[in-house]
């Protein structure tokens, strides 16, 4: 087989080599080094990828035969990678999934799918706010999650309480609905369910709120049961209260050891103390005015 070689010379930029031939092969690896300029032509018979793109009459194949990773760079710079068991990471050399993606900095977009309408799916690289999103066909969240562990799903919030990531104790909180528990701090062992249910929250422990605004505004109490639209609305340091029924102890603000069953039971009281079954209430706004200790 015939070689072409040249050493220990060189070829001037008006120089030109010519060979008149259906078919060079080469036997050997071309080496080239310092070489700048630019090549044009065609490789008969050739599998190679050109820019242009290809014509194999057959499945192109770009890859390594042996046990090493295909790597793709912009800018001189790894944007993705294939591994040589399979996985792909984009924004990683270290890919530890099928896919994974990696992307850092505050606000960032990691992984975005849109559809004709908008924004079907989002992940982003945030400090605060909203981490990911799946959104119906004109782009509104169905389901968003929050870096505060806060789900909201078909504008229903699921989770610890909106704002309470620096709780100590956190898991012993459960808030289901708009704003509930959306002050809590270090306040445990809470339960709200219900738009804005123990929305002021801060420190108040073991308190249970179902319904609208059922212990709205209560800040430090604990210890206390509403159950009903607006029970307890007014309550905020007021403990080891019972109030089941719509407005049921409306105005309770501080008074302690209530009983109060039904529609406005007990709606006007605000510091009493009713400890005993005489002076608890049960009934429709039975002792509504009562605000006596």
């Amino acid at each position: 087989m015939a070689k072409i070689q040249i050493k220990n010379s060189f070829i001037t930029s008006s120089a030109q080599i010519t060979i008149s031939s259906s078919l060079v092969r080469f036997s050997d690896q071309i080496r080239a080094k310092g070489i700048t300029g630019s090549f044009s032509g065609s490789f008969a018979g050739s599998n190679m990828f050109v820019q242009g793109g290809n014509s194999f009459g057959t499945t192109a194949i770009l890859g390594t035969s042996d046990n090493q990773a295909l790597t793709f760079e912009t800018n001189n710079t790894e944007r993705a990678r294939i591994t040589s068991g399979g996985n792909l990471g984009v924004g990683t050399v270290s890919p530890i999934s099928k896919l994974n993606v990696y992307g850092s900095g505050s606000n960032l977009s990691v992984l975005k799918i849109d559809g004709g309408n908008g924004t079907l799916f989002e992940v982003t690289d945030l400090l605060s706010g909203s981490l990911f999103s799946v959104n119906d066909i004109t782009g509104l969240p169905i389901i968003e999650a929050f870096s505060n562990y806060n789900v909201i799903i078909d504008k229903i919030t699921v989770g610890r309480g909106n704002k309470n990531v620096a709780n100590t104790l956190p898991l012993t909180n459960t808030a289901i609905g708009y704003q509930s528990l959306n002050a809590n701090t270090t306040g445990i062992n809470n339960s709200a369910f219900g738009y804005r249910a123990l929305a002021s929250n801060t420190i108040g422990e073991r308190n249970v709120a179902i319904g609208t605004q059922a212990l709205n505004v209560n800040t430090t109490g604990g210890s206390n049961v509403a159950i009903g639209y607006q029970s307890m609305i007014n309550n905020t340091t007021g403990g080891t209260n019972n109030a089941v029924g719509s407005r049921a102890l409306l105005n309770n603000t501080v008074g302690t050891a209530n009983n109060a069953f039904g529609y406005l039971a007990l709606g006007s009281n605000t510091i009493g103390v009713n400890t005993l079954p005489s002076l608890s209430s049960i009934g429709l706004e039975t002792f509504s005015t009562n605000s006596f200790e």
